[in-house]
C-alpha cells in the first residue's frame, strides 16, 4: 500500500491505493474456499494420534533408519526365516525421521500439513478439469470419507500426496475441444516432454513410499484399455490399431511407469508377492481382505460416490470409456480392501468432474465499477483478498503450529493422544522392564516398543511375519480361550499387556483362575498380569516330573493327552504332559539348522515351512 497526493488538490488530502496487479483481486468464492480449508486444516491439526498403524510405521521406520532394510522384524519373536517383503521403506524412514526430530507433536502437524497440500491440489485439479470454482469444495467430503481410516501421518499419506501430483501433470492432458458438450478425454499424445519426465519420476518415488503405486499403476492400465477397446469398436480394421497415436503414448506410459516401479530394493518381488497365495504381504499392506459392508459409513459413501457420478453422466453426451473403466477399478478396489476408501472417494470425484460439459467461459474477476465522474472506484477491489489473508493467519495462529512458532504452550497428552493409547502401561514397562517376550493387543504393540523400552512381542500390527500357527495362538489368548495360561508358557510369556475395554472374555477367565499370574498394574484402559517368581530348584525336570506324580495320585487322567497311547502307564502320561508344557527354546544347533531346514517358527511348531506358490514358481 502507499499514500500518494494528486497534484493541484486545495486540500492536499491523501488516498490509500493498492499497488497490487488485478489478479490479487478474489471474489467472495475464493474467501468461502479459503474458509473451508481453515476449518479441514484446524480439524487435521487437532486429531488425536491413534493407538495402532502410527506407531507400527515409526517402530518399521527406526528400524529402517538404524538396522537397513530387514527380513525379519526384531521386535516380533518368532518373526526369523519368515518370508516377507518390505514394501514401504521410504515412506516408513520418513516417517520415524519426522518423529525423531520432533516427537509426537510432529506427527501430528505434519500430517496435518500434508493432507492439506494433498487437498489443495485435487482442488486446484478439480477447478482445472471442470472450469468451476465451486467443485474445490468436494475436499471436504474427502476429508469426511477418508477419516475413518485416514487420521494420521504414515506413508499411505504420502503416497496420497504424490498420486495427487500426477493427477495435477496428468490433467492438463484432459480436453474436450471436438464437443463442449462430452465429457473431457484424455490427449496423451499431445503431453511434453517435462510432462511424461514428472509423471515416471513421481512413480519411481511412489514406489518406494507405499504399496498404493498398484493402484496407480491399475488406472494407467485402464486408460490404454479402453482406449483399445474404443480404437477395435470403431471396425475400420486392425490397422487402425497401429495408426492410433494417442493409444500408443497411453500404452508407452503404462509401460514405462510398470518398469519404473521396479526400481526399489526388491525390484520384481515386489509383482511376484501379488501372486502369493498364501500370507500375502500386498494384501496385508492394503488393510487385508475385508469387504466392504453396504450398511456402514463406507457403504453410504460408496453409494453417495456412485449416484453423484451418475448425476454427472446425465449431463454430458457421451461417457468415455476410461472413465467407466476407472470407475469400475475403484469400486472393486474398496469391495475387497475397505481401508481404501480415500482412494475410492478422490477417484470417484475426479471422474464425476471430467464428465461435467465444461461451460464457456469460466467466471472471471468482476471490475471495479465506474464512479459518476469517471475515474474507478477500488474501495473494494482487494477486500475478499483481505478477508482470505485474515482466515489464513486465523488458522495459523489457531493451530499447534502457530503456538510452537510464537512460542505458546504445547498440547498436553490427553489432547495429543487417543483416549485408548496405554501410557500408563508402556510407563510401567519401562520402568519394570520385561525379562522375557510380552503379549499385548497388537494395536499396543508399535507404542510399546517406540515409547517405552524395546522388548520383545508376540505379534504387533506387522500380520505378514506370522504364520497362521503363530496367529491362531495369538488369537486364542486375545479372546481368553480354554488353553491361553499353556499357550503363555509355550511361547515363554511373563507379562500379559490386557484390553480392559475390547477383552473383556480374557478378565473373566483370569478372574476365574489367573494361575501362576499377579495384577502388577491397572489403569482407567490396561492391566498388567507378570507371573510370579519361583525359586531356583522349581525349574529343575526332575522336581516338576516328581511333582507331576504326586499330583496325580487322585486325578492321573484329568486332561486327554493325544501323544499318550491308550495302553501306555502313568510315567508316559505324565512325561508327555511335561514335554508338552516345555518353554519353547532352541539350541545352539538347532538354531544353525534353522537357517538350512526352513523358517524358525515353523521348525518350533514342528509345522513344514512356508512354501511360495507363485505363478513364478519362487
Amino acid at each position: 500500500m502507499s499514500s500518494t497526493a494528486e497534484e493541484g488538490e486545495d486540500t492536499g488530502a491523501h488516498q490509500l491505493q493498492a499497488m497490487l496487479p488485478d489478479w490479487c483481486a478474489l471474489t467472495w468464492q475464493h474467501a468461502l474456499i479459503c474458509f473451508t480449508f481453515l476449518i479441514l486444516f484446524l480439524h487435521l491439526c487437532y486429531l488425536p494420534l491413534p493407538t495402532g498403524q502410527i506407531w507400527h510405521e515409526v517402530a518399521n521406520g527406526r528400524t529402517i533408519v538404524n538396522s537397513g532394510i530387514t527380513a525379519a522384524d526384531p521386535a516380533v519373536a518368532y518373526s526369523q526365516g519368515v518370508r516377507s517383503l518390505t514394501t514401504n521403506w521410504l515412506g516408513q524412514a520418513f516417517v520415524y525421521l519426522t518423529y525423531r526430530m520432533g516427537g509426537s507433536e510432529w506427527l501430528s502437524c505434519m500430517f496435518a500439513l500434508v493432507q492439506l497440500a494433498t487437498l489443495a491440489i485435487w482442488a486446484f485439479v478439480f477447478q482445472q478439469v471442470s472450469a468451476r470454482r465451486w467443485t474445490a469444495l468436494l475436499a471436504a467430503p474427502i476429508v469426511m470419507a477418508g477419516s475413518i481410516d485416514v487420521n494420521a501421518f504414515g506413508s499411505s499419506t504420502l503416497g496420497f500426496f504424490v498420486f495427487a501430483l500426477i493427477a495435477l501433470t496428468m490433467a492438463k492432458t484432459l480436453s474436450s475441444k471436438n464437443d463442449p458438450t462430452k465429457g473431457s478425454d484424455f490427449a496423451w499424445a499431445g503431453a511434453s516432454f517435462w510432462q511424461w519426465l514428472i509423471v515416471v519420476i513421481l512413480f519411481v518415488v511412489w514406489s518406494n513410499l507405499d504399496i498404493s503405486v498398484l493402484i496407480g499403476v491399475g488406472l494407467l492400465g485402464v486408460l490404454a484399455i479402453a482406449r483399445l477397446v474404443g480404437v477395435l469398436t470403431r471396425r475400420a480394421g486392425h490397422a487402425s490399431i497401429l495408426q492410433d497415436r494417442e493409444l500408443h503414448h497411453r500404452t508407452w506410459l503404462f509401460e514405462i511407469c510398470l518398469i519404473a516401479t521396479l526400481l526399489q530394493p526388491t525390484g520384481l518381488g515386489l509383482w511376484q508377492a501379488v501372486f502369493w497365495s498364501t500370507n500375502n504381504p500386498i494384501v496385508h499392506a492394503l488393510g487385508g481382505w475385508s469387504p466392504v459392508v453396504v450398511a456402514s459409513w463406507r457403504g453410504l459413501w460408496v453409494v453417495i460416490a456412485w449416484l453423484g457420478w451418475i448425476a454427472a453422466s446425465r449431463k454430458t453426451a457421451s461417457v468415455p470409456l476410461w472413465n467407466i473403466g476407472c470407475a469400475i477399478l475403484v469400486t472393486v478396489i474398496v469391495a475387497c480392501f475397505q481401508s481404501q476408501i480415500i482412494w475410492y472417494i478422490t477417484t470417484m470425484c475426479f471422474l464425476a468432474i471430467a464428465l461435467l460439459p465444461k461451460p464457456t467461459k469460466l467466471p472471471s474477476t468482476p471490475t471495479p465499477e465506474a464512479s459518476p465522474g469517471g475515474d474507478a472506484n477500488p474501495s473494494l477491489k482487494f477486500a475478499f483478498t483481505l478477508v482470505c489473508g485474515l482466515l489464513i493467519w486465523v488458522g495459523f495462529s489457531l493451530s499447534p503450529i502457530g503456538t510452537m512458532a510464537l512460542g505458546g504452550k504445547r498440547r498436553t497428552p490427553e489432547q495429543l493422544y487417543s483416549a485408548n493409547t496405554p501410557r500408563g502401561a508402556t510407563q510401567f514397562l519401562t520402568e519394570n522392564r520385561p525379562e522375557k517376550t510380552v503379549w499385548t493387543p497388537k494395536y499396543w504393540a508399535d507404542h510399546l516398543q517406540v515409547t517405552g523400552a524395546p522388548t520383545k512381542v508376540m505379534a504387533n500390527l506387522n500380520d505378514a511375519l506370522l504364520t497362521t500357527r503363530i496367529e491362531k495362538d495369538y488369537q486364542s489368548i486375545y479372546y481368553g480361550g480354554k488353553n491361553w495360561q499353556r499357550l503363555l508358557r509355550r511361547y515363554q510369556i511373563d507379562d500379559l499387556v490386557v484390553d480392559k475395554e475390547n477383552q473383556t472374555e480374557l478378565m473373566r477367565e483370569i478372574r476365574n483362575n489367573a494361575g501362576q499370574l499377579e495384577k502388577v498394574f491397572e489403569d482407567e484402559i490396561s492391566l498388567i498380569y507378570r507371573r510370579k517368581t519361583q525359586p531356583a530348584n522349581a525349574d529343575q525336570p526332575s522336581q516338576r516330573v516328581q511333582s507331576a506324580k504326586t499330583q496325580t495320585k487322585n486325578v492321573a487322567f484329568e486332561r486327554t493327552t493325544p501323544a499318550a497311547p491308550a495302553t501306555g502307564n502313568r510315567e508316559d502320561v505324565l512325561a508327555a504332559e511335561v514335554s508338552e508344557e516345555a518353554p519353547l527354546e532352541t539350541t545352539a544347533s538347532e538354531s544353525e539348522s534353522e537357517s538350512e531346514s526352513g523358517p524358525a517358527a515353523a521348525k518350533l511348531f514342528d509345522d513344514r515351512p512356508v512354501s511360495s506358490k507363485s505363478i513364478f514358481g519362487d
